[in-house]
């Protein structure tokens, strides 16, 4: 897939009669899926390209310094949106200027003139430009104007449920990793170093974990999952995995005193005895075992641990 990160990178390699859709395509989930079909469709029909326009962040969003609550980190959005299909994408940084911009500017600047726009295919409630202020009326209008064509793709719904970004985060809070996964279409990821931890997991409890500094994105709810783990090169791809493991993503209450401002993540690989402090981790979410609780010893933890494997890896034998 064709990756543009400027207006300016486009000139100098454009696509041959880009169908275009736009929005954040935050998770790229089953619905998202469907509408990248149909917008696929369009451009097999009028032998052009299927052009994505997706934005990043803002530098800092409205909380300050508050963890993201995207579902995708960038590079991952990106790897998601080639799977699907995609020919090109243009990438543009969600800054003031581009907040600012009205819906009738972007499309005459962006759709039309970078772009060149043969057809542009949105969802049927998409909002775009200041305020949300353009909708698929006005994207009708300005497409008879500048001779583009347009389609609303219908909402796409998953036992009876339409799919949405909102309803995904809305099963991740809640920690119901199994929904969110079927609404996505893959299993929830998060990533991150793993750090230098207590040793506490493998010298009291004789279950070793990695205990991971996470890259910015939206937690599950604190608890314990069935998970898959994959160590990743210095690429950022995958080298070794995946491994099955299962995961405390929380605060500790069995031996911090205070609990810390952020869950922390601690993962134990099934069978897995290297030391890989330092490296680069993800792990993929499959099912919620139980609630983050603490113990009265670390003894009774252990039980519950040795109880918790054994689901985990009944769960993940049977996936």
């Amino acid at each position: 897939m064709k990756i543009w990160r400027s207006l300016k990178e486009i000139s100098a390699d454009p696509a041959p009669a880009p169908y275009v859709t736009v929005g954040i395509f935050d998770g790229v989930h089953l619905g998202h899926q469907a509408l990248l079909r149909e917008l696929k469709e369009m451009a097999r029909a009028g032998r052009g390209a299927a052009v994505v326009v997706t934005f990043g962040e803002p530098a800092e969003n409205k909380e300050g310094s508050a963890p993201s609550q995207r579902l995708n980190y960038a590079d991952e959005r990106l790897e998601l949106l080639a799977a699907a299909g995609v020919d090109a994408a243009l990438a543009l940084p969600f800054d003031d200027e581009l907040r600012r911009m009205a819906a009738d500017q972007f499309v005459e600047e962006v759709l039309v003139g970078a772009l060149h726009a043969r057809g542009v295919c949105v969802g049927h409630d998409h909002h775009f430009g200041h305020d949300g202020r353009g909708d698929i009326s006005l994207l009708s209008l300005l497409g008879k104007k500048y001779s583009f064509e347009t389609h609303a793709a219908p909402p796409f719904a998953v036992d009876g449920m339409i799919v949405s970004s909102t309803l995904v985060r809305r099963k991740l809070r809640i920690g119901d990793v199994a929904k969110a996964n079927n609404y996505l279409g893959y299993r929830y990821q998060l990533r991150g170093a793993v750090e230098k931890g207590s040793g506490v997991g493998g010298s009291e409890l004789g279950y070793p974990t990695a205990n991971v500094n996470l890259d910015a994105k939206m937690l599950p709810a604190p608890g314990v999952y069935a998970a898959l783990g994959n160590i990743m090169d210095e690429e950022g791809r995958v080298a070794e995995g995946p491994f099955g493991a299962f995961c405390n993503l929380g605060f500790r209450p069995t031996f911090e005193k205070e609990a810390s401002a952020e869950p922390q993540l601690e993962v134990h690989l099934f069978d897995f005895a290297r030391d890989i402090l330092g490296r680069r981790v993800r792990v993929q979410f499959v099912s919620r075992l139980r609630d983050e609780r603490k113990f009265d010893a670390a003894a009774a933890l252990h039980e519950q641990l040795v109880e918790d494997e054994k689901k985990a890896r009944r769960i993940l034998f049977s996936h």
